[in-house]
């Protein structure tokens, strides 16, 4: 068994993308192999990957989704949740996401980097927004507050790593001074989604 485990690990680390170079693993597990779409990796897959070195297309990539997604999901969750809490922090995360997606574009241009053409979701995130879209009501709520959950862990997960080792110094910089207000995210749908777990 243990065999077995082992060649599964080293297959999973085989497949894992080249935006992980560095071996730096932060107590995270290996990634499946649908952790890279389009150069980026998946938000799922960023909470279950050893984080490693994150390349600057990786990121901005990645970055420029979970921004879109983060904005999506909680415009949906502003009028469809069911509770005043939930929405209140809907509309704040509208609002923080909207300014850190203009601090991006601003990091980006200071950078040289090409933008993302438009605010294009990553097919995961993608998926997500449609399968919270199907939902209503306390169900509707739950999943928001899920999504919400895993998203911030994964954004707290890439801009500390990139902050730390990105190649970009503008995007670099831009990645630690959000990092505080994901980490405030973070903690506060924590303590939501606790206070409504059913």
């Amino acid at each position: 068994m243990r065999h077995l485990l082992s060649i599964a690990t080293v297959a999973m680390l085989a497949a894992a993308p080249a935006a992980f170079a560095a071996s730096d693993t932060s107590g995270m597990a290996p990634a499946t192999d649908q952790s890279m779409s389009n150069g980026a990796m998946s938000k799922g897959a960023m909470s279950g990957m050893a984080m490693g070195k994150v390349d600057t297309d990786s990121f901005v990539k990645t970055a420029a989704s979970a921004n879109a997604f983060e904005i999506e999901t909680s415009k949906l969750a502003e009028k469809d949740a069911s509770s005043a809490d939930v929405k209140a922090f809907a509309k704040d995360m509208i609002k923080d996401h909207t300014r850190i997606g203009k601090h991006f574009e601003k990091a980006l241009s200071k950078g040289k980097v090409t933008a993302p053409s438009g605010a294009e979701l990553q097919p995961d995130d993608q998926a997500k927004l449609d399968q919270l879209k199907g939902l209503s009501g306390d169900a509707f709520q739950a999943k928001y507050l899920e999504l919400q959950t895993a998203a911030h862990k994964d954004a707290v997960a890439l801009f500390t790593e990139y902050s730390k080792s990105g190649d970009n110094k503008a995007l670099k910089t831009f990645a630690k001074e959000t990092l505080p207000v994901l980490e405030k995210h973070e903690k506060h749908v924590e303590k939501l989604d606790k206070a409504h777990a059913v």
